[in-house]
Order: structure tokens, then sequence, then C-alpha cells
């Protein structure tokens, strides 16, 4: 069974499973709680049991989604899924409990007591019977990896003995576990011999690693670079940060220390897995749905805001109101960011790239104080409510400039993982950066952010931005 098939399988279990705990409850309901004697025959006729029946499982399946219960069943650990299952399971219950059940109270016999026993019933018939189908399912992927017949096309990045050194255990220990199916490996140094191709296929330099990933159809990437190898990671990371890809690498001791380290799996060399999905589903969603209410009400409370800031660019100088400028947006995806003109027309009319500062003298009088109070941002939320930005995310920037950041700081890229913002941690710390050397600063916290996101840092950072617009603060 291939893995999208496996995946539907999976989907389509949770579905009959759902079905099946909750016509049980029906019948529990039926016959323990309700004073109405039981027929399977009315039951088979009852609308409202039927109903259930058909959208009650729909409720679960979109429940574990919001949740990312619905990943590579080949990949899952059993534990993490276990845990997620029990808690997933409570919270529908709840939900379930007082969408559906506390209406009916009035079909109870026993008054209060009988929402005791129905909400346990409900959690009785239901997490039992999910958490033993889903461990089955996962126990019989495990060992379809376990024997080779699954398998994930992996490609090593390096070629010294570090990246031989990996193989040798990796393969030593995949003798019995068939998780890796190695397409070969890609060189940085360009100096062979290669120590690993004894071990596995030489496909090329990293130049080419694009086409090698798409020809080799790669589903994994393991970096095993030597220190030599460091001055290559911008490209590298640049070209795997485009794809689909999970990335993993071996950690130093100095990862180790700090706790940075986390695996499931007890065989084979430890690799540090850099995460592809920052943000969980649910909070996608939740994050999206902000952003949208936040914008438009704002777009529409304050037109007249904008109409006043408009006249006022207008009246400062010759140009158009607003200033249009492409940015990398989430995944690589350039997009136009919208803002109130405040500088001359001609402010880049040499084509080189510029940033702004403090004492700017292409920006007008009105540019100044639009720039001090951040009013030149406010045409983002229209960008906002596109969907390219989010209300709070890395500030967006010009490729050229990321491009210059990244000689420095290869981990740029590592922005392009989230939507970009209207303000962010960084923004909030260093308002306008007017050198690349303060941008990898302000790189520092906007990477904190991405790795420490959540609904409350969203909230936080909304309300220091607050303090710093009215407080006349923005530079």
């Amino acid at each position: 069974m291939n893995k999208a098939k496996s995946l539907l399988v999976y989907i389509g279990l949770d579905y009959l499973t759902a079905a099946l705990a909750w016509g049980a409850f029906f019948v529990f309901r039926k016959l323990y709680l309700e004073p109405f004697p039981f027929s399977w025959q009315a039951t088979l006729h009852n609308q409202q049991f039927l109903l259930g029946m058909l959208l009650v499982p729909l409720f679960w399946v979109l429940l574990h989604a919001l949740f990312d219960s619905y990943k590579n069943v080949y990949k899952m650990s059993r534990l993490t899924e276990l845990a997620r299952t029990l808690a997933v399971g409570l919270l529908g219950a709840i939900l379930l409990f007082f969408a559906l059940i506390l209406d009916d109270s009035q079909f109870y016999r026993d008054g209060y007591k009988d929402y005791y026993r129905a909400a346990m019933g409900l959690l009785l018939t239901h997490l039992p019977l999910f958490v033993t189908v889903r461990m089955l399912f996962l126990s019989w992927a495990a060992r379809q990896v376990r024997k080779g017949k699954i398998f994930f096309r992996t490609l090593i990045i390096g070629s010294g003995e570090k990246a031989k050194h990996l193989i040798e255990t990796l393969l030593e220990k995949n003798q019995s576990r068939g998780y890796y199916r190695f397409v070969g490996f890609v060189d940085l140094q360009q100096t062979p011999p290669y120590p690993l191709s004894e071990k596995l296929r030489y496909l090329g330099t990293y130049q080419q690693l694009p086409q090698i990933l798409k020809n080799e159809q790669v589903e994994e990437v393991i970096l095993a670079l030597s220190d030599k190898d460091y001055p290559y990671i911008n490209d590298i990371l640049k070209h795997l940060h485009q794809q689909h890809i999970l990335i993993k690498v071996l950690p130093s001791m100095y990862d180790i220390l700090l706790g940075r380290v986390k695996i499931n799996q007890i065989y084979g060399a430890p690799l540090m897995e850099i995460a592809t999905q920052l943000i969980p589903t649910w909070f996608k969603i939740l994050k999206r749905a902000i952003d949208i209410g936040v914008s438009a009400t704002f777009l529409l409370v304050f037109s007249p805001l904008y109409l006043f800031i408009a006249y006022k660019v207008k009246r400062s100088s010759e140009g158009d109101i607003f200033y249009s400028q492409e940015r990398v947006g989430l995944n690589g995806k350039p997009f136009l960011i919208h803002k109130f003109r405040s500088m001359r027309p001609d402010a880049e009319a040499n084509g080189k790239p510029l940033l702004s500062s403090d004492d700017d003298d292409r920006a007008t009088a009105w540019g100044k104080t639009m720039r001090k109070y951040r009013l030149d941002e406010l045409p983002q939320f229209w960008n906002v409510l596109r969907g390219d930005m989010s209300l709070v995310g890395p500030r967006p920037e010009r490729l050229y400039y990321l491009e210059k950041i990244a000689e420095y700081a290869p981990h740029v890229w590592q922005l392009q993982k989230v939507k970009p913002g209207i303000t962010s941690w960084g923004q909030v710390q260093f308002g306008y950066a007017s050198n690349v050397e303060e941008m990898i600063e302000r790189l520092k916290f906007d990477l904190l952010y991405i790795e420490n996101i959540s609904l409350s840092l969203d909230i936080k950072i909304i309300l220091h931005t607050f303090l710093v617009v009215f407080g006349g603060r923005g530079k």
C-alpha cells in the first residue's frame, strides 16, 4: 500500500470507528438513560440517529485534522499519536456533550446524574475504540517500514569521513529497519576521490541540487557537513527551504548540551529534524481568521484616516500616493507590498536598492511624520486581507537584502516558513533597519519569534507595537 493510499485508509478507519462509537453511544443512551423502551427498528428509522452517524464522524475527522493527525502514517510515533488521540478525544467529547447532548436532558430519567453518565458513556464508547484501531494500524505501518516495504528516498549532502561514518551507522541499523532508501550523495568540495563513493552513488555538486531533488524524487535530505563545508550552507539552505522536503542534520555536542536534539527513534544515528511546518493547522486557521477579521474591520473603520493620509501625501510632493515594491513572502513567493509613499519619487533613481535611515534626506516632511507613527504601513492591511501577509510575522525583505544577509547569516531563509507581518518582534525592538548589520541583529528576534510562535506572543507584540506607534517611537 503506497503512502497516499495508506493515509486515506487511516482517515477512513477514523470515520468508521467514530460512526461505530457514536452508534454504540446512541444505543447506550436509549437503553440506560432515556425512559422510553428501546427498539432496533425505531432506531434505524430515527432521523437523529442517521444524521448523527453521518455528521458526527465527519466532526471527529475534521477535529483530528485540525490537530495535524493526518500526516504520513509511516512516520508517526505511536506514543505521540496515543497522547494526541487522548487529548483530541477529550476535547471532542466535551464539544459534542455541550452541542448535542445537553439539550436532551428532558429525556433523562435521573436528572443531572444522567449528565455524568452520558458524558462518561460518550468517552468510554469513543476513546477505547479510537485508540485500539489507531494503534493497530500504526503498528502495521511500522512493520511495513521495518520490512522495507515502505521507504523514503533520501539524499546525503556531504561526502567526507563524517558522511561516510553516518551512512555506515544508518546502513548497519537499517538492515532490519528499512526506513531510508539512499539515492546517492551530493558533493560540496568538488575534489575527488570521495570517501562516500564507496557506499553511495555520486549525483553531482550542490549547484545541481534543484535538478537532483526533482530527478531523484527526494523525500528527505540529511546534511552531513564537515567544518570546511559550512561556507556552502547558504546556497544549500536556500535550495532546500524552497522545497517541501524533510531536512535532518547531524547535531554537534553543543546542540546536544543545549537540549536541541529531540528524537523519537532509538535506532540509528541521532539526527536533528529541521521543522518544515512551524505552525499547527488549528493555529494557522485561527491566525488567518484573526487576520481577516482585524484587517477588514480596520480598513472599514479607519477609511477616513486613509483618505486624510492620501490627501497629505498628494500635497507633500509630486508622485503617486502609494508605493509598491516586490518583497519575498511565505515559501519564497514574491508579492507586492503596499505603503503610503514617504519619499521622493526618485529615491532609488540609480536603480540600486537603498535602506532608509532615521535622518534620510529622501523622505518628505510628511513622510517623516508618517514613519514616526508608522502610518506609511497602513496600506499593508490590504496585503493581510489578500493573504500575502499576517498581522504579526517577520518583516518582509527584498531578495537583494535577503541574499546580503545570507552571506553572514544563512538561517535567514528560515523566515520564509511563516507569512511576513505588518509588525514583528524585530520591528518592535529595532524599527526600520538602516544597514545590513542592523538587519542581522533584527533577524535574531524574528528567528526567536518563529521558534516560539503562539497566540499569546502575537498579542504581546501587537500591544508593544501600539505603545511604539502612540508614543511616536517609530523609526
